[in-house]
This record gives structure tokens, C-alpha cells and sequence, in this order.
């Protein structure tokens, strides 16, 4: 059996690699991107106009309280080494909470809870922290989950309170309110002695996470452009049916992640010791808290498929390994990066991640029961652990190269004239594998020209990416003015002039870069960084530069 201190200290060692290679690529790029660029211009303008409109209105006012401490911490620490020194510290914590989580209600063995801290650190969904002023509220909304509950369940009293106080600011995220639920009832499942239960407490936990879910869906409903934002799906249409069927095997497509568990399970049962419990014994120990924890990584999926979202590892219908897919059903901008997905959606994993992480350690646990020797748990985690890292590492990579590969488009933009007022479209090569939203596009052109008079894309050549971007940009004409206004600024389009109706269009072709340009050369050396070229450019704007003609 393994209760040595030596295997504490390698899964203390990988712990420390997978953070240096699960999270830490993260502080590569001071750069944000998806809707990270809002916050980053807003902070930097000092606009909390948009700050508000952005983060108040769709109910995170635990994000706007961290915005305001970036702002005053501004003398000592530029915003994003605050944001991403936060965040660092939110993960570090949520991995600690679930080693406590596996140890104190699933039982799990310390030689084997060890291991849960690198599963976490190394779970390949931390590249959405190159966005990262979105996701600071997602993840402190987890970390005060977890840390919450831990204290909730405490004996003092003023223990008792002040996990009660942490456990309501998590209610921000509102798929927390299910999480806990699940956590709570799974708990009361795998007590021995069910009749010291703390019923009380329990109430009050069901009580206040389903009046913090009806309050932010009926009294504080978010507002402006996000008033529909995570609406339930129609339970009654057959199509609803179909989408629930449908994210949910996105969901499950994550639990193939505990394959590279296999092997060292397979070896640990062949090369079982003496003295270890039958496997039926040791399956008897098992199947509750497993049970337990299939049932919270429903839980913590369950808010997102009902309201039509579901964030799959991988993708298994690809054009070809490099290009975007066409768009998802129902006119989502959400289209596959690669074969490993690798999208910003990733943040759906925060809290299905924790009950998979467990899940790896009750496997383990099961064979270590039977008498495994210690190499074999040890291998099998650290399979596990670099399989991880592989998928990490990728998503780490595809968001440093876009962050480059942006980088020459704003630099290839800047030894242009500014384009006419109106819509930009920039035009990239189907093979680029993302596409600019509007917001995203029209902060490559204020960081090329510092304004904001533009309705811009940037998409690549694929005929249902073209279509969507046109769609995308009715849906925002459609709006009535008052919201089409309080979107501007989002959008950061706050220059731009409605009554204009012409285009310009640019067709880019991204530059070659070499591992050192994306590494160094798009932080620290940007003139040194190859450019895109223009490869043509046209407008039906009368008052375009010759140069746009």
C-alpha cells in the first residue's frame, strides 16, 4: 500500500510542473482576447460607463468589485498582472479545496489525494485565461464555492457564518446553486451515521441556493443586451429535446480524459499485493461515492445544457484538423479551433472538472484498495497528468499564435491610412481556425488607429462564417436604439456612425512565424514581428482613401 512520504513528494513535484505548464503560459502575453479586450480598453480609457454596462448589467457585481480593486492597485501593478495574479491564486486554491473535498467527504485515501491537486492544475482548460477579465468572476465564484462549503459544515459558529457569506457571493454563478446542492445531498449519501446530520444546516443550504436562483432570474434579471442571456430552452419543443441530447454528449466527451488512467489500473490489479481487499470488496467501497460523483458532474453540467450551451473536448466531424467547421446550429458563433476544441467555452469545466478530478481519484483509490503497488497508482496519475498537459499545452499555443498572428494584422493595418467610417471586414484564409466577433475585430483597428468608427469582423473565407458575420451584424441593426446605443460601447464602437452604410474590405494574409515570434517577439519585440499582407482591399465608401480602393 502506498502511504510512504516519497509519493507525496512526486505528486507534490508534479503538482509544481503542472502549474508551470498547465496555467503559467497564461503570463506569456500581457494581450487579451474574446471579451477580454472590453475590460482591457475600459480600464485602460477609465471608461466605467462600459465597465458597468458590461459586467453590472449581466449581474456580476463580484467582477465589478475586483475591476474597482485593479483600479486602485493601478500604481503598484498594471490591471493584467493583477487579473492574472488572481486568477493564479483562484486556481491554486480550487486545486487545494479539492484535495480537501476528496479527502474529508469521499474518503479518499492520502496517498491518493495527493495526486488531485496536479489533476487540477494540469486539466486542460486554463488557456481561457488569455481572456481574462470575463473569466476572474468565474473562477472566484468556484474557489468561494468550495471554500465555503468547507467552512459551512464546520462546528463553530462564526466558521459556520462566514462560509454561509462565501457560499452566497458564489451564487454569482448561478450553476454553483445546483453544484451545492448535489455536493450536499452526495455528502449526506456517503455519511456512516446519517442520524447526526446537521438537517438545519442542510435547509438552510437548499433555501438559500434556490431563492439566490429565482432572485437572479425574476427579481435582479440581468438587463440591456443581456436581458435574454442564459434563457431556458422551451422544455416542451421537441428540438429542445434534441439540444439537451446533444450538449449533453458534448459534456460527456470530457470523461475520456480518465482513459490514460487505464494503464496503470490494468498493471496495478495484475501486480496486486497480498493483504488487499478482493476487487468485490473493494467495489462495494466504491460504487457510492462514484455514484456520488456522476451525479455532481450532472449537476455541474446540467445549468448549461438547459439553456442550449455544451463545451466538448474535441470535435469528431472536421473538414480538415486546422479549419473552423461550419457554424453550429441555430446561428452560434461557436465552430470547432481543431481537433481539441480549444474555444473560450472551456469555462463550462470549472466545476464539471472538479467531479471528474475526483472521479480519477475514487479509480484510483478502488485499485489501491486491492493492494496495488505504489508505481503502478503513480503511473497511472501521472498518464493521466501529462495527457493533460499535452491538450493544455496545445490551447496554450493556438492562443499565444493568435495573439501574434494579431499582432501583424495590427501592424499591417497601422502602414495604412485609417479606413473609411463603416463596415470593415477583414478577410483571412479558411485555414486561420477562429474568426473576430465585432468587438474583437474593432480592437485590432483602434490598436492600429486609436478610434472606434467602425462595424468590424475579422473572418476567415468559409462561406458559413461569412454568413453568420452578416447575420451577426442585422441582429445588432434590429435592436431598438436604446440598446443598440448601450451595446456600442461594448462593442467598442462608440465612434461609429449608424447612417453610414458602406464597406470596406481587406484580404489578409497572415504572416509566418516562427516559434520566437510567438514566444518573445508578440510581447516584447512587436516591430520585430513579421506582418500580414494585405492582399487586396476594396470600398464602396465615396469618401475612402485611394489607398482602400
Amino acid at each position: 500500500m502506498i502511504e510512504s512520504t516519497r509519493p507525496g513528494r512526486v505528486a507534490s513535484f508534479c503538482a509544481v510542473l503542472a502549474l508551470l505548464l498547465g496555467l503559467a503560459p497564461i503570463w506569456l502575453s500581457s494581450v487579451e482576447m474574446w471579451d477580454g479586450v472590453i475590460g482591457r480598453h475600459a480600464l485602460a480609457e477609465n471608461d466605467w460607463t462600459t465597465i458597468k454596462r458590461w459586467v453590472l448589467d449581466s449581474n456580476w457585481y463580484l467582477t465589478y468589485g475586483l475591476f474597482l480593486l485593479a483600479d486602485a492597485l493601478q500604481p503598484l501593478l498594471p490591471p493584467w498582472v493583477f487579473f492574472k495574479l488572481w486568477i493564479t491564486l483562484m486556481v491554486i486554491g480550487i486545486a487545494r479545496e479539492v484535495r480537501r473535498l476528496g479527502r474529508d467527504v469521499f474518503g479518499i485515501s492520502p496517498a491518493v489525494v495527493a495526486w488531485l491537486p496536479a489533476l487540477v492544475l494540469s486539466f486542460p482548460v486554463w488557456y481561457v485565461f488569455f481572456s481574462f477579465t470575463p473569466m476572474v468572476g468565474h473562477i472566484t465564484s468556484v474557489l468561494l464555492a468550495l471554500s465555503g462549503y468547507r467552512f459551512f459544515h464546520r462546528r463553530e459558529r462564526w466558521q459556520a457564518t462566514l462560509g454561509l457569506i462565501l457560499i452566497l457571493l458564489s451564487f454569482q454563478l448561478a450553476s454553483n446553486c445546483a453544484f451545492l446542492i448535489a455536493l450536499e445531498f452526495g455528502r449526506w449519501l456517503l455519511m456512516a451515521d446519517r442520524a447526526r446530520w446537521n438537517y438545519g444546516r442542510s435547509a438552510i443550504l437548499l433555501f438559500l441556493a434556490v431563492a439566490a436562483f429565482v432572485a437572479t432570474r425574476v427579481i435582479w434579471r440581468p438587463v440591456g443586451t443581456y436581458v435574454d442571456y442564459n434563457r431556458f430552452l422551451n422544455p416542451l419543443a421537441l428540438s429542445t429535446l434534441l439540444s439537451y441530447i446533444k450538449y449533453s454528449a458534448l459534456f460527456a466527451t470530457w470523461g475520456l480524459l480518465l482513459l490514460p488512467l487505464l494503464p496503470g489500473l490494468v498493471t496495478g490489479w495484475h501486480h496486486r499485493q497480498t493483504g488487499g481487499d478482493s476487487i468485490r470488496t473493494a467495489l462495494q467501497g466504491a460504487w457510492r461515492p462514484m455514484s456520488v460523483l456522476a451525479m455532481l458532474a450532472l449537476a455541474a453540467a446540467a445549468p448549461y445544457v438547459l439553456v442550449g450551451l455544451g463545451y466538448p473536448l474535441f470535435v469528431i466531424h472536421m473538414p480538415s484538423p486546422s479549419s473552423i467547421s461550419a457554424v453550429l446550429a441555430g446561428g452560434s458563433s461557436q465552430a470547432p479551433l481543431s481537433f481539441w476544441y480549444g474555444d473560450w467555452g472551456a469555462r463550462h469545466l470549472f466545476l464539471p472538472m472538479i467531479a471528474i478530478v475526483l472521479f480519477a481519484g475514487c479509480c484510483v483509490a478502488l485499485i489501491q484498495r486491492t493492494g496495488a503497488p505504489t508505481m503502478a497508482v503513480r503511473n497511472a496519475f501521472m498518464l493521466m497528468i501529462l495527457v493533460n498537459l499535452a491538450i493544455g499545452t496545445s490551447g496554450h499555443w493556438k492562443k499565444l499564435e493568435r495573439i501574434a498572428q494579431e499582432q501583424g494584422i495590427v501592424k499591417a493595418l497601422a502602414a495604412y491610412p485609417a479606413p473609411p467610417a463603416g463596415k470593415v471586414d477583414l478577410i483571412v484564409d479558411a485555414q486561420v481556425g477562429y474568426l473576430g466577433r465585432i468587438y474583437e475585430a474593432n480592437d485590432l483597428l483602434l490598436r492600429a488607429y486609436g478610434a472606434t468608427r467602425w462595424s468590424a469582423l475579422l473572418l476567415p473565407e468559409i462561406p458559413a462564417i461569412l454568413a453568420w458575420g452578416e447575420k451577426m451584424r442585422s441582429e445588432l441593426e434590429a435592436l431598438p436604439p436604446a440598446l443598440r446605443s448601450a451595446s456600442d460601447r461594448t462593442n467598442l464602437m462608440s465612434g461609429y456612425d449608424w447612417s453610414r452604410n458602406c464597406r470596406t474590405t481587406a484580404r489578409l494574409q497572415l504572416a509566418d512565424l516562427s516559434v520566437w515570434d510567438v514566444l518573445w517577439r508578440a510581447e516584447h519585440q512587436r516591430t520585430a514581428l513579421p506582418a500580414a499582407t494585405i492582399r487586396s482591399v476594396s470600398s464602396d465608401c465615396v469618401d475612402a482613401d485611394p489607398a482602400w480602393r
